[in-house]
């Protein structure tokens, strides 16, 4: 984990902000958020699924990570979303009935990703969590202001 955050990510967060960002900006976006104690911005880069308006990031093993915890209220956001600034409002959720609603539109993006979420698919792509106390997920929601 401290090699990603100190060495993938920056990197990752540099290549968004170049202009070989196509190559990674359909499935990758820079997360900007406040955080809560400090105040300072911190910026993370981001599997997304996207739907509309509405963006969806899974927060997987989110006992070992505290960033989407910034997020658990409604908070303000800044996005660097396929070489574009934006601006929305982000919300954290580990209740399962929001977590599924978005997990759906995420899955069918990244259907590998299922099995290491802990999730399983049926037949027709829909996803039956079987995630559990031991082994939560995390759903954060941004709503862009515009596009």
């Amino acid at each position: 984990m401290k090699f990603r955050n100190r060495v993938v990510n920056p990197v990752v967060r540099l290549l968004l902000g170049s202009p070989l960002h196509r190559l990674f900006s359909s499935s990758l976006v820079i997360l900007a958020y406040q955080g809560r104690t400090t105040g300072g911005w911190h910026r993370l880069p981001c599997m997304y699924a996207r739907d509309g308006q509405d963006l969806y990031i899974v927060a997987a093993q989110p006992d070992r990570k505290v960033w989407w915890r910034n997020l658990r209220q409604p908070a303000r956001v800044r996005l660097h979303l396929q070489g574009r600034e934006v601006e929305g409002t982000a919300t954290a959720t580990s209740d399962p009935e929001a977590v599924a609603a978005g997990l759906g539109r995420y899955l069918e993006r990244y259907p590998k990703a299922a099995k290491p979420l802990g999730v399983r698919l049926d037949a027709s792509g829909t996803p039956h969590a079987t995630h559990t106390a031991a082994h939560p997920l995390v759903l954060v929601a941004v709503h862009l202001d515009h596009l």
